[in-house]
Protein backbone atom coordinates (compact mmCIF):
# COMPACT_ATOMS: atom_id res chain seq x y z
CA UNK A 1 0.00 0.00 0.00
CA UNK A 2 0.84 3.54 -0.78
CA UNK A 3 0.50 6.14 2.24
CA UNK A 4 0.05 9.16 0.22
CA UNK A 5 -0.39 12.68 2.76
CA UNK A 6 -0.74 16.23 0.99
CA UNK A 7 2.65 18.49 1.44
CA UNK A 8 2.77 21.91 0.85
CA UNK A 9 6.25 21.44 -0.05
CA UNK A 10 6.46 20.60 -3.80
CA UNK A 11 9.42 17.98 -3.33
CA UNK A 12 9.59 14.21 -2.19
CA UNK A 13 12.13 13.05 0.39
CA UNK A 14 14.97 11.70 -0.35
CA UNK A 15 14.40 7.67 0.74
CA UNK A 16 16.13 4.71 0.12
CA UNK A 17 13.25 3.83 -2.77
CA UNK A 18 14.53 6.38 -4.78
CA UNK A 19 17.01 5.20 -7.67
CA UNK A 20 18.99 7.47 -9.70
CA UNK A 21 19.76 6.94 -13.54
CA UNK A 22 22.82 8.78 -14.09
CA UNK A 23 22.37 8.95 -17.75
CA UNK A 24 19.42 11.50 -17.05
CA UNK A 25 19.32 14.52 -14.74
CA UNK A 26 15.54 12.86 -12.33
CA UNK A 27 15.71 10.23 -9.47
CA UNK A 28 12.65 7.69 -10.24
CA UNK A 29 10.89 5.33 -7.72
CA UNK A 30 9.51 2.31 -8.42
CA UNK A 31 6.48 1.01 -6.43
CA UNK A 32 3.83 -1.77 -6.13
CA UNK A 33 -0.11 -1.36 -4.26
CA UNK A 34 -1.16 -4.87 -2.66
CA UNK A 35 -4.95 -3.81 -2.27
CA UNK A 36 -6.82 -1.44 -3.93
CA UNK A 37 -8.24 1.54 -1.53
CA UNK A 38 -10.77 3.89 -3.72
CA UNK A 39 -10.70 6.85 -1.69
CA UNK A 40 -7.82 9.82 -1.52
CA UNK A 41 -8.26 10.67 2.35
CA UNK A 42 -5.10 9.64 4.25
CA UNK A 43 -4.56 6.30 1.66
CA UNK A 44 -4.57 6.10 -2.21
CA UNK A 45 -3.71 2.86 -4.25
CA UNK A 46 -1.78 4.08 -7.02
CA UNK A 47 -3.53 2.34 -9.58
CA UNK A 48 -6.59 4.42 -9.00
CA UNK A 49 -4.19 7.22 -10.31
CA UNK A 50 -2.28 6.28 -12.89
CA UNK A 51 -5.57 4.96 -15.34
CA UNK A 52 -7.19 7.97 -14.57
CA UNK A 53 -4.28 9.47 -15.88
CA UNK A 54 -4.24 12.28 -13.19
CA UNK A 55 -0.14 11.62 -12.08
CA UNK A 56 1.60 14.86 -13.42
CA UNK A 57 5.05 16.05 -12.81
CA UNK A 58 6.34 19.32 -12.91
CA UNK A 59 8.74 18.44 -15.43
CA UNK A 60 10.14 19.86 -18.73
CA UNK A 61 10.29 16.63 -19.84
CA UNK A 62 6.91 15.35 -19.35
CA UNK A 63 6.47 12.16 -21.61
CA UNK A 64 8.88 11.31 -18.60
CA UNK A 65 6.61 12.17 -15.69
CA UNK A 66 4.95 8.93 -15.32
CA UNK A 67 5.03 5.36 -16.71
CA UNK A 68 2.48 2.90 -15.59
CA UNK A 69 -0.80 1.19 -15.73
CA UNK A 70 -3.84 -0.10 -13.73
CA UNK A 71 -2.79 -3.76 -14.19
CA UNK A 72 0.81 -3.29 -12.95
CA UNK A 73 0.54 -0.78 -10.18
CA UNK A 74 4.04 0.42 -11.10
CA UNK A 75 4.91 4.05 -11.28
CA UNK A 76 8.06 5.82 -12.41
CA UNK A 77 8.05 9.17 -12.03
CA UNK A 78 10.00 12.58 -11.11
CA UNK A 79 10.10 15.58 -8.18
CA UNK A 80 7.79 17.16 -7.38
CA UNK A 81 4.75 15.48 -8.31
CA UNK A 82 0.86 16.88 -8.23
CA UNK A 83 -2.04 14.26 -7.81
CA UNK A 84 -5.30 15.66 -7.89
CA UNK A 85 -4.04 19.28 -8.03
CA UNK A 86 -2.12 18.65 -4.06
CA UNK A 87 1.35 18.19 -3.52
CA UNK A 88 2.22 14.84 -1.89
CA UNK A 89 4.90 12.98 -0.39
CA UNK A 90 5.55 9.54 0.61
CA UNK A 91 5.17 8.28 4.35
CA UNK A 92 5.87 5.01 5.68
CA UNK A 93 3.99 2.06 4.22
CA UNK A 94 5.76 2.12 0.60
CA UNK A 95 6.97 -1.54 -0.22
CA UNK A 96 9.77 -1.90 -2.91
CA UNK A 97 8.99 -3.23 -6.38
CA UNK A 98 9.19 -7.54 -6.10
CA UNK A 99 9.97 -8.13 -10.11
CA UNK A 100 9.36 -12.31 -10.28
CA UNK A 101 10.93 -13.13 -13.57
CA UNK A 102 9.65 -16.63 -14.53
CA UNK A 103 11.96 -18.96 -16.69
CA UNK A 104 13.06 -22.44 -17.08
CA UNK A 105 14.35 -24.76 -14.66
CA UNK A 106 17.29 -25.20 -16.72
CA UNK A 107 20.82 -24.24 -15.31
CA UNK A 108 21.38 -22.04 -18.89
CA UNK A 109 17.73 -20.41 -17.88
CA UNK A 110 18.46 -19.49 -15.17
CA UNK A 111 21.56 -17.93 -15.68
CA UNK A 112 20.09 -16.41 -18.97
CA UNK A 113 17.53 -14.39 -15.62
CA UNK A 114 20.82 -13.25 -14.05
CA UNK A 115 21.81 -11.86 -17.00
CA UNK A 116 18.88 -9.71 -16.95
CA UNK A 117 18.66 -9.25 -13.26
CA UNK A 118 22.50 -7.83 -13.49
CA UNK A 119 21.30 -5.16 -16.03
CA UNK A 120 18.14 -4.61 -13.93
CA UNK A 121 20.23 -3.98 -11.05
CA UNK A 122 22.66 -1.57 -12.13
CA UNK A 123 19.60 1.02 -13.12
CA UNK A 124 17.26 0.31 -10.34
CA UNK A 125 19.50 -1.01 -7.38
CA UNK A 126 16.41 -1.19 -4.90
CA UNK A 127 14.39 -3.58 -6.66
CA UNK A 128 14.36 -7.02 -5.48
CA UNK A 129 14.53 -9.69 -8.45
CA UNK A 130 13.24 -13.16 -7.25
CA UNK A 131 13.77 -15.86 -10.49
CA UNK A 132 10.81 -18.28 -10.92
CA UNK A 133 12.02 -21.35 -12.24
CA UNK A 134 9.36 -23.38 -14.32
CA UNK A 135 9.57 -26.90 -15.56
CA UNK A 136 7.97 -26.90 -19.37
CA UNK A 137 5.93 -29.89 -21.22
CA UNK A 138 9.40 -30.06 -22.93
CA UNK A 139 11.39 -30.17 -19.94
CA UNK A 140 9.63 -33.42 -18.74
CA UNK A 141 8.80 -35.49 -22.05
CA UNK A 142 9.65 -35.00 -25.17
CA UNK A 143 10.41 -37.06 -28.54
CA UNK A 144 14.25 -36.19 -30.08
CA UNK A 145 12.01 -34.90 -33.40
CA UNK A 146 8.20 -34.18 -33.85
CA UNK A 147 5.80 -34.23 -36.58
CA UNK A 148 4.86 -30.45 -35.85
CA UNK A 149 7.02 -27.86 -36.75
CA UNK A 150 5.94 -25.20 -33.95
CA UNK A 151 5.17 -27.85 -31.29
CA UNK A 152 8.72 -28.32 -30.05
CA UNK A 153 9.52 -24.54 -29.50
CA UNK A 154 5.96 -24.14 -27.51
CA UNK A 155 6.52 -26.81 -25.25
CA UNK A 156 9.49 -25.43 -23.51
CA UNK A 157 7.27 -21.98 -23.38
CA UNK A 158 3.67 -22.83 -22.58
CA UNK A 159 3.54 -23.19 -19.00
CA UNK A 160 5.83 -20.01 -18.31
CA UNK A 161 3.58 -17.88 -20.68
CA UNK A 162 0.17 -19.08 -18.38
CA UNK A 163 2.06 -17.96 -15.19
CA UNK A 164 2.72 -14.86 -17.20
CA UNK A 165 -1.13 -14.57 -17.95
CA UNK A 166 -2.26 -15.55 -14.08
CA UNK A 167 0.04 -13.06 -12.52
CA UNK A 168 2.20 -15.78 -10.57
CA UNK A 169 5.18 -13.62 -12.57
CA UNK A 170 5.74 -10.27 -13.82
CA UNK A 171 8.09 -11.20 -16.84
CA UNK A 172 9.26 -13.81 -18.80
CA UNK A 173 13.18 -14.82 -19.79
CA UNK A 174 14.21 -16.58 -22.78
CA UNK A 175 15.83 -17.72 -25.17
CA UNK A 176 14.94 -15.95 -28.25
CA UNK A 177 15.77 -18.73 -30.79
CA UNK A 178 13.43 -21.08 -28.42
CA UNK A 179 10.66 -18.52 -28.93
CA UNK A 180 7.48 -19.95 -31.80
CA UNK A 181 7.47 -17.25 -34.45
CA UNK A 182 4.18 -16.52 -33.74
CA UNK A 183 3.06 -15.53 -29.98
CA UNK A 184 0.24 -14.48 -28.50
CA UNK A 185 -1.05 -10.84 -28.44
CA UNK A 186 -1.55 -10.39 -25.03
CA UNK A 187 1.60 -12.09 -24.12
CA UNK A 188 4.11 -9.54 -26.49
CA UNK A 189 8.40 -9.23 -26.04
CA UNK A 190 8.54 -5.92 -24.03
CA UNK A 191 12.59 -6.21 -24.40
CA UNK A 192 15.84 -7.71 -26.39
CA UNK A 193 18.85 -7.71 -24.63
CA UNK A 194 22.35 -6.73 -26.66
CA UNK A 195 23.05 -9.67 -28.55
CA UNK A 196 25.27 -12.48 -27.39
CA UNK A 197 27.81 -14.12 -30.20
CA UNK A 198 24.93 -15.71 -32.23
CA UNK A 199 27.47 -18.40 -34.12
CA UNK A 200 27.31 -21.79 -33.07
CA UNK A 201 30.15 -23.79 -31.79
CA UNK A 202 31.61 -27.81 -32.38
CA UNK A 203 33.15 -29.24 -29.12
CA UNK A 204 34.95 -32.06 -29.75
CA UNK A 205 35.71 -33.57 -33.34
CA UNK A 206 32.99 -34.35 -36.29
CA UNK A 207 33.36 -38.41 -35.73
CA UNK A 208 29.89 -38.82 -34.57
CA UNK A 209 28.19 -35.22 -34.18
CA UNK A 210 25.07 -35.01 -31.60
CA UNK A 211 22.88 -32.65 -32.47
CA UNK A 212 18.97 -32.42 -32.63
CA UNK A 213 18.46 -29.38 -34.70
CA UNK A 214 17.54 -29.82 -38.42
CA UNK A 215 19.00 -26.60 -39.06
CA UNK A 216 22.08 -27.77 -38.04
CA UNK A 217 22.33 -31.63 -39.35
CA UNK A 218 21.48 -30.14 -42.75
CA UNK A 219 24.61 -27.68 -42.86
CA UNK A 220 26.90 -30.10 -41.05
CA UNK A 221 26.09 -32.95 -43.50
CA UNK A 222 27.71 -30.17 -46.02
CA UNK A 223 30.56 -29.64 -43.97
CA UNK A 224 31.44 -32.94 -43.14
CA UNK A 225 29.94 -35.27 -45.66
CA UNK A 226 31.71 -38.28 -44.28
CA UNK A 227 30.29 -37.57 -40.35
CA UNK A 228 27.63 -39.27 -38.98
CA UNK A 229 24.94 -36.90 -37.44
CA UNK A 230 23.35 -37.88 -34.75
CA UNK A 231 20.14 -36.95 -32.19
CA UNK A 232 20.99 -35.82 -28.67
CA UNK A 233 18.59 -34.54 -26.31
CA UNK A 234 18.81 -32.68 -22.82
CA UNK A 235 20.26 -29.42 -21.52
CA UNK A 236 23.64 -28.56 -22.33
CA UNK A 237 25.21 -30.12 -19.25
CA UNK A 238 23.51 -33.23 -20.06
CA UNK A 239 24.72 -32.95 -24.01
CA UNK A 240 28.20 -32.69 -22.66
CA UNK A 241 28.56 -35.21 -19.70
CA UNK A 242 27.06 -37.74 -22.74
CA UNK A 243 29.63 -36.30 -24.96
CA UNK A 244 32.75 -37.40 -22.26
CA UNK A 245 30.60 -40.75 -21.61
CA UNK A 246 31.54 -41.85 -25.55
CA UNK A 247 28.10 -41.45 -27.00
CA UNK A 248 29.26 -38.94 -29.18
CA UNK A 249 32.72 -37.46 -30.35
CA UNK A 250 31.18 -34.15 -31.29
CA UNK A 251 28.48 -31.88 -30.22
CA UNK A 252 27.32 -28.63 -31.99
CA UNK A 253 25.85 -26.14 -29.44
CA UNK A 254 25.41 -22.08 -29.16
CA UNK A 255 28.08 -20.03 -28.43
CA UNK A 256 26.15 -17.87 -26.23
CA UNK A 257 24.62 -20.84 -24.45
CA UNK A 258 28.47 -21.98 -23.85
CA UNK A 259 30.06 -18.58 -22.48
CA UNK A 260 27.05 -17.84 -20.45
CA UNK A 261 27.84 -21.12 -18.66
CA UNK A 262 31.49 -20.60 -18.53
CA UNK A 263 31.96 -24.08 -21.44
CA UNK A 264 33.60 -21.80 -23.68
CA UNK A 265 37.29 -23.57 -23.28
CA UNK A 266 35.89 -26.58 -24.73
CA UNK A 267 35.29 -25.03 -27.99
CA UNK A 268 37.02 -26.59 -30.42
CA UNK A 269 35.25 -24.74 -33.30
CA UNK A 270 33.44 -21.40 -34.12
CA UNK A 271 31.80 -21.67 -37.54
CA UNK A 272 31.12 -18.55 -39.13
CA UNK A 273 27.69 -17.24 -39.99
CA UNK A 274 27.87 -18.44 -43.72
CA UNK A 275 29.11 -22.02 -42.96
CA UNK A 276 26.02 -22.71 -40.06
CA UNK A 277 23.66 -20.03 -40.87
CA UNK A 278 22.36 -19.60 -36.85
CA UNK A 279 18.65 -19.93 -35.73
CA UNK A 280 17.05 -16.44 -36.04
CA UNK A 281 17.14 -14.50 -32.71
CA UNK A 282 20.40 -17.01 -31.36
CA UNK A 283 22.29 -15.18 -28.96
CA UNK A 284 19.75 -12.95 -27.91
CA UNK A 285 17.04 -12.57 -24.84
CA UNK A 286 13.67 -12.16 -25.00
CA UNK A 287 11.77 -10.59 -22.06
CA UNK A 288 8.20 -11.06 -22.47
CA UNK A 289 5.25 -9.71 -20.62
CA UNK A 290 1.01 -9.08 -20.72
CA UNK A 291 0.38 -6.65 -23.31
CA UNK A 292 -1.93 -4.60 -20.72
CA UNK A 293 1.51 -3.51 -18.15
CA UNK A 294 4.31 -1.27 -18.83
CA UNK A 295 7.87 -2.29 -17.42
CA UNK A 296 10.17 0.54 -16.98
CA UNK A 297 12.75 -0.87 -15.16
CA UNK A 298 13.35 -2.77 -18.66
CA UNK A 299 14.31 0.17 -20.69
CA UNK A 300 17.81 -0.81 -19.61
CA UNK A 301 17.60 -3.48 -20.80
CA UNK A 302 16.10 -3.14 -24.56
CA UNK A 303 18.47 -3.04 -27.43
CA UNK A 304 17.89 -1.46 -30.66
CA UNK A 305 20.38 -3.56 -32.68
CA UNK A 306 18.81 -6.39 -31.15
CA UNK A 307 15.52 -5.80 -31.56
CA UNK A 308 15.66 -4.78 -35.63
CA UNK A 309 17.34 -7.71 -36.26
CA UNK A 310 14.75 -10.00 -34.21
CA UNK A 311 11.80 -8.93 -36.44
CA UNK A 312 14.06 -9.27 -39.41
CA UNK A 313 14.79 -13.01 -38.24
CA UNK A 314 11.41 -13.38 -36.98
CA UNK A 315 9.64 -12.25 -39.84
CA UNK A 316 11.83 -14.78 -42.22
CA UNK A 317 10.85 -17.58 -39.64
CA UNK A 318 7.13 -17.16 -39.40
CA UNK A 319 6.76 -16.51 -43.33
CA UNK A 320 8.41 -20.10 -43.45
CA UNK A 321 6.28 -21.36 -40.86
CA UNK A 322 9.45 -22.61 -39.58
CA UNK A 323 10.31 -24.62 -36.02
CA UNK A 324 13.21 -26.57 -34.61
CA UNK A 325 12.41 -29.50 -37.01
CA UNK A 326 12.21 -27.39 -40.22
CA UNK A 327 15.87 -26.79 -41.38
CA UNK A 328 15.69 -22.95 -41.59
CA UNK A 329 18.08 -19.92 -40.27
CA UNK A 330 18.34 -16.21 -40.48
CA UNK A 331 21.02 -13.59 -39.34
CA UNK A 332 20.77 -9.79 -39.40
CA UNK A 333 23.35 -7.59 -38.83
CA UNK A 334 22.87 -3.90 -38.81
CA UNK A 335 25.08 -0.85 -40.22
CA UNK A 336 23.97 3.09 -39.19
CA UNK A 337 20.36 2.52 -41.05
CA UNK A 338 21.10 -0.39 -42.72
CA UNK A 339 19.83 -3.74 -42.26
CA UNK A 340 21.25 -6.94 -43.86
CA UNK A 341 19.96 -10.50 -43.81
CA UNK A 342 20.83 -13.43 -44.69
CA UNK A 343 18.91 -16.49 -44.86
CA UNK A 344 18.84 -20.00 -45.14
CA UNK A 345 16.46 -23.04 -45.93
CA UNK A 346 16.83 -26.74 -47.12
CA UNK A 347 13.42 -27.85 -49.36
CA UNK A 348 13.99 -31.46 -49.67
CA UNK A 349 17.34 -32.08 -51.13
CA UNK A 350 18.02 -28.75 -52.10
CA UNK A 351 19.66 -25.99 -50.12
CA UNK A 352 18.55 -22.16 -50.55
CA UNK A 353 20.67 -19.24 -49.46
CA UNK A 354 19.68 -15.51 -50.24
CA UNK A 355 20.65 -12.30 -48.52
CA UNK A 356 18.53 -9.13 -49.05
CA UNK A 357 18.74 -5.60 -47.23
CA UNK A 358 17.28 -2.54 -46.50
CA UNK A 359 16.32 0.17 -44.22
CA UNK A 360 16.23 -1.08 -40.61
CA UNK A 361 12.81 0.36 -40.22
CA UNK A 362 11.97 -1.85 -42.34
CA UNK A 363 13.25 -5.01 -40.87
CA UNK A 364 9.86 -6.84 -41.02
CA UNK A 365 9.34 -6.35 -44.32
CA UNK A 366 12.76 -7.34 -44.99
CA UNK A 367 12.06 -10.67 -43.58
CA UNK A 368 9.00 -10.96 -45.47
CA UNK A 369 10.71 -10.02 -48.75
CA UNK A 370 13.36 -12.84 -48.42
CA UNK A 371 11.42 -15.34 -47.73
CA UNK A 372 9.66 -14.51 -50.81
CA UNK A 373 12.99 -14.80 -52.83
CA UNK A 374 14.15 -18.00 -51.27
CA UNK A 375 10.79 -19.76 -51.63
CA UNK A 376 10.77 -18.75 -55.52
Amino acid sequence: MIMLRPARESSIPERTAFSTDKRKSWATLLVRSTAPVKSFEGMADVRDFVSAGSIKAESSDTRRAVVGSKSSGIVKFSAPIRICDESIALTEGEELLRIKIGTRSSPLALAQVKVIADMIRASWPDVEIVPVPIRTSGDKNMAAFSSDPQGIKGMFTHEIEEALRRGEIDIAVHSLKDLPANIAPDLPIVAYSKRGDPRDALIGDCGVIGTSSARRRVQLARLYPNSKIVPVRGNIGTRLRKLDAGEYTGLVLSVAGLERLGFSQRIARIFTVDEIVPSPGQGILACQGRSDSDYPYLECVNDDDARDCAVAERSFSRCLGSGCNIPAGAYAEVDGEHLTLRGFFADGGRIKRAMFSGKRCEAESIGVRLAEVIMS
